[in-house]
């Protein structure tokens, strides 16, 4: 299935686009799913390593281990400031930091490391050469049935050469593993929509 974002989805204002004001980069992503956003947003609140996983290429970020295909309650409780690994082996307040959620509606994902060390450094620091993310997961109900999961990463960095790695490796890695991580949800939430009408 294509994730391509209409222009008005591109353009539109989401959660999280305030956190990094002078973004070197930004992609947005969408997918229809047949179902309502109260059924969505638990498969994306128990996202991470370690957790439900991240629905894409479980070799490569769930360390071999299958995403969920189901609900796990374990995971469902989630607040700013926690932490959603990004790898096997990501020490505990490291990966993916929660900025913000409401629910059944967003959630934004935050990063901010050195670069190339990827090691984690703190909102106030500013390093010589950094990396920067954010994330962001947007449900908007389209019809009773429907609802468009619209999906952002805006990024910035310093110094402007670390644009050569973003678009030769991050953007089109990045694209594949998303476009996987959205058909794999679609696909999971629609199957138990379709498997509890039968009941």
């Amino acid at each position: 299935m294509k994730i391509t974002a209409s222009e008005e989805e591109k353009s539109m204002a989401l959660p999280g686009d305030d956190v990094i004001p002078d973004f070197k980069g930004r992609v947005t992503f969408a997918i229809n799913i047949r179902s309502n956003p109260q059924e969505i947003f638990p498969w994306i609140k128990q996202m991470g390593c370690r957790r439900g996983g991240w629905y894409s290429y479980d070799k490569l970020d769930n360390g071999g281990k299958p995403s969920a295909q189901e609900i796990i309650q374990k995971f469902q409780e989630v607040k700013i400031g926690d932490f959603l690994p990004a790898r096997p082996n990501d020490p505990p307040g490291t990966g993916f930091r929660v900025h913000g959620i409401k629910e059944n509606e967003y959630l934004v994902l935050t990063t901010f490391s050195e670069f190339p060390s990827f090691e984690p450094v703190k909102d106030n620091e500013r390093p010589n050469r950094f990396w920067r993310t954010t994330w962001t997961f947007f449900l908007k109900k389209e019809a009773r049935d429907r609802t468009r999961l619209i999906v952002r990463n805006n990024i910035g960095f310093e110094p402007w050469w670390i644009s050569i790695v973003s678009n030769v490796i991050a953007k089109p890695l990045h694209f594949i593993m998303q476009k996987r991580q959205l058909n794999n949800l679609k696909n999971r939430i629609e199957e138990q929509d379709t498997a509890h009408n039968k009941r």
